[in-house]
């Protein structure tokens, strides 16, 4: 009977120290998921443009980038021209018009203003990057005739953005794929190729580069933004089954993606690191708030967000807060 009991007590404590954790053990968090990333809070400020042909106003515009000064320029694509507005709306310049010049364009679909001086154009029809300073003054072209820099060849360009370190990344929509200029000196055909693997791309448009090297592609064709470290690695693909044919994406704080997800008329709001939705903004419509087409997305220093409502040919402003 004392075997007995003692082989019964000895079971039982071989179950509490299995099922039964110390009290200074650490809590198991293995399979407590992470809290949801807190969605921004939006405030509509205001809208500027408006469809048309003359100063100010839009045809199909389908790129948009603000500069550290905080001017924002356009890429007015059905007109053929750059147009540079005030942070308050208000038209300052343009450059452009049909043609092959320095200072012309056949078709540009994308624009982003570096971290130096200089704003950068993907001129798609010319396959070239053209550049100019904030003034939209002529500095150069890359590509294309004309070129005064080593001769590249592109296809029909879909988007371009520039890095911290000063390294330009342009998508080749007729190539499907990312190439990646380093200071003018270096050119690296590296990121997508035709497909619908993970890192393959198709009909490739706007794209960003985080401060931490990632890109992020529209992958427009492929109904995604795939994400790429600054090797060419395959990071993630977000939205897939989310978004519809999206045209432009932009890198707001906190790590948080901007998409415009064209095909349904809002924009969508990742974590870049998790990939999940974190929120969505905006409907089909011609109101504030509301889109038609979207193609561009852009954050400026302050956290300002400008959508560029294609259809509606205007942009939309929007004031991001997230709470504590």
């Amino acid at each position: 009977m004392g075997i007995y009991r003692g082989a019964l007590t000895c079971a039982l404590l071989t179950v509490c120290v299995r099922l039964c954790p110390a009290a200074d053990a650490p809590p198991d968090t293995a399979s407590t998921p992470p809290p949801r990333p807190r969605a921004p809070l939006f405030r509509f400020v205001m809208e500027f443009g408006e469809p048309g042909v003359g100063p100010g106003q839009l045809k199909n515009p389908s790129g948009i980038a603000v500069a550290q000064a905080g001017d924002i320029y356009v890429a007015d694509t059905d007109n053929d021209r750059v147009q540079r507005f005030s942070p308050r709306g208000v038209f300052l310049d343009q450059v452009g018009g049909f043609g092959r010049g320095d200072a012309h364009f056949n078709r540009p679909v994308g624009v982003a203003a570096g971290f130096g001086l200089e704003v950068y154009v993907a001129d798609s029809r010319n396959r070239r990057i053209s550049i100019f300073t904030q003034g939209l003054r002529p500095a150069g072209i890359v590509g294309g005739e004309g070129a005064v820099r080593p001769a590249l060849e592109f296809g029909f360009l879909g988007g371009v953005a520039v890095s911290r370190s000063g390294q330009v990344y342009v998508t080749d929509a007729e190539g499907n794929h990312v190439v990646r200029i380093t200071h003018f000196d270096r050119v690296e055909r590296g990121f997508g190729g035709i497909g619908y693997g993970g890192g393959e791309l198709s009909r490739p448009a706007g794209l960003a580069v985080a401060e931490d090297g990632r890109v992020y592609v529209a992958d427009q064709g492929n109904d995604r933004v795939v994400a790429f470290d600054r090797f060419g690695g395959l990071v993630a693909a977000l939205g897939e089954e989310v978004l519809k044919s999206p045209a432009g994406v932009a890198v707001a704080p906190r790590g948080t993606v901007v998409v415009a997800d064209t095909g349904h008329h809002r924009v969508v709001f990742f974590d870049g690191r998790r990939g999940q939705v974190i929120t969505e903004m905006g409907r089909a419509g011609d109101g504030p708030m509301a889109f038609d087409a979207p193609k561009g997305v852009a954050v400026d220093l302050d956290g300002y967000l400008y959508v560029l409502d294609s259809g509606n040919g205007r942009v939309q402003k929007f004031q991001m807060r997230w709470p504590e």
